[in-house]
């Protein structure tokens, strides 16, 4: 019979024994948490504690940033381009 024991970290469960912690950046003066970057070296997948300020360098379009706070969570997309973002609110989580 196959295992069904998975690993955790942090209460998070690994899939594939991988977990992706992301890293810290600042954009606009804002601190993120990047979890993926395009060939460009621009993000493609975020978190913060505030919504992101349009017009912000470094997004890639199509870029998908979760805000994380307390209050008002959403999950946005970069309609924008790398050079000026400029993110919707996709989903209320």
């Amino acid at each position: 019979m196959a295992s069904t024991t998975q690993n955790v970290v942090g209460g998070i469960p690994l899939l594939g024994g991988v977990q992706n912690v992301g890293f810290a950046k600042a954009i606009n003066s804002q601190a993120i948490l990047v979890y993926e970057l395009d060939a460009e070296g621009n993000v493609n997948a975020a978190t913060g504690a505030v919504v992101v300020t349009d017009a912000g360098v470094g997004y890639a379009k199509g870029c998908i940033y979760t805000k994380t706070d307390a209050s008002g969570n959403g999950t946005y997309l970069n309609i924008g381009t790398a050079a000026s973002c400029d993110f919707d609110l996709i989903a209320v989580i």
